[in-house]
């Protein structure tokens, strides 16, 4: 059962609203990636992550973030920001800085579109 945020499949999983609009921002803009994709144990694991996306930038791939206002907000923000000092301490070398896109900045498809194309531009 999806919950009420979820309007879709992205690669074969839930997406939220938001993640939806920058799956298709991505694909619009011709960028290969991988929809949640788990690292250091994923779910399974305690301490381990699910990186909403991981987008096939060159030289390293880049782990993109989305951050809805509800589950990301002043409670989550720090421990957020461990978790992503964490990835990126035992993966450096292997993706790029993470970027962050918060739910304000994806409010339309448009406002995705415009977002994507800022940190990304085209493929």
């Amino acid at each position: 059962m999806m919950a009420q945020d979820d309007i879709g499949l992205v690669q074969g999983k839930s997406a939220s609203d938001i993640e939806m609009r920058v799956a298709i921002s991505l694909t619009k803009f011709k960028w290969d990636f991988t929809f949640q994709a788990g690292i250091m144990g994923g779910r399974q694991l305690r301490g381990g992550q699910v990186i909403d996306f991981i987008v096939e930038t060159a030289p390293l791939p880049t782990p993109l973030y989305v951050y809805g206002e509800y589950w990301h907000g002043n409670k989550q923000e720090e421990r957020d920001k461990l978790m992503i000092s964490l990835m990126a301490s035992a993966y450096h070398g292997t993706f790029a800085q993470p970027e962050i896109v918060w739910g304000e900045q994806l409010a339309t498809q448009e406002m995705s579109d415009e977002t994507i194309l800022k940190i990304f531009g085209r493929n």
